[in-house]
């Protein structure tokens, strides 16, 4: 059996980063840059200047370049972020990638836009490590810019991620994968088996993300020096609550047209969206 070769263990997206691209062809980053720039039309940052944390393969930062947003993606994996510039060598989209460890945010200029999207947030597992994320952010904004960030929730992960197995093929490859939540930790565990042709190893890895209530970021971000001006359901406009599967969360530096606290729906932000399909978490299929 394939599965019983050697095994070798790899950091989160070391192995995955080449067939990453094939496990994530369901989700449609055309229609989260148009929920992007929906919500950049109704906050009108200051400029186009976007910095994407946790960019993986680019696929986001590089739709968002071809639609004239001058964007930094940033990732901690090198593996990852070497698809990244393939593709933009490949299509000679203007985009930059650097590797950066959004728990350590090290970057001198200012943005008008931050981005940190797909769930990301969910792999900073201790409550400090988003707080210092929010301070960064801060330091890395201009005046009135935004960031956007989505949560993954518990209700989809018990919903879809429960204990859930799935085994494909691709061109040149086949991978294993496995996720299942530890909800008395709120920890949701997804493991990988990835094996290309030709080889006699096995590549895994080990991914684990903690599944926050709204509660918990809200109170985060209150003590954050960004405004909350919303949190919304999926890649809409309808307040985001306990029973979505993802919450968008748009913040803002120097914003005072609210007092500083969450607004659920903010008076401005309440136009009718493009309501896309659903995408569950990273590894939802």
């Amino acid at each position: 059996m394939i599965w019983k070769k050697r095994k070798i263990a790899c950091n989160p997206y070391q192995g995955l980063a080449p067939i990453y691209d094939f496990v994530m062809r369901h989700i449609d980053y055309q229609g989260w840059a148009d929920y992007l720039e929906q919500i950049f039309s109704r906050l009108k940052p200051p400029g186009r200047r976007t910095l994407e944390l946790a960019c993986g393969t680019g696929n986001l930062t590089l739709e968002l370049a071809r639609r004239g947003y001058r964007v930094v993606g940033t990732d901690v994996s090198e593996q990852m972020l070497e698809v990244a510039r393939n593709k933009a060598n490949s299509t000679d989209v203007p985009a930059s990638f650097r590797e950066m460890d959004m728990r350590h945010i090290d970057i001198s200029e200012h943005f008008d836009i931050v981005l940190c999207l797909y769930d990301s947030i969910n792999y900073l597992v201790e409550k400090h490590e988003i707080e210092k994320l929010l301070i960064d952010v801060h330091s890395a904004l201009s005046p009135g810019g935004i960031f956007v960030f989505d949560i993954c929730t518990e209700a989809n992960c018990l919903k879809y991620f429960r204990d859930r197995t799935e085994r494909e093929k691709g061109n040149g490859f086949s991978y294993w994968r496995h996720s299942y939540y530890l909800r008395p930790s709120r920890i949701q565990i997804t493991e990988f088996k990835i094996r290309f042709d030709g080889q006699d190893r096995v590549l895994t890895e080990l991914h684990r993300q903690r599944i926050y209530s709204l509660g918990e970021i809200l109170q985060i971000v209150n003590h954050s020096a960004l405004a909350c001006v919303g949190f919304y359901d999926d890649r809409s406009f309808r307040a985001g609550s306990e029973d979505s599967d993802r919450v968008h969360f748009v913040l803002q530096s120097n914003f005072d047209k609210f007092e500083k606290k969450p607004q659920v729906v903010s008076r401005d932000l309440t136009a009718k969206s493009r309501q896309g399909s659903p995408d569950k978490t990273r590894w939802c299929s």
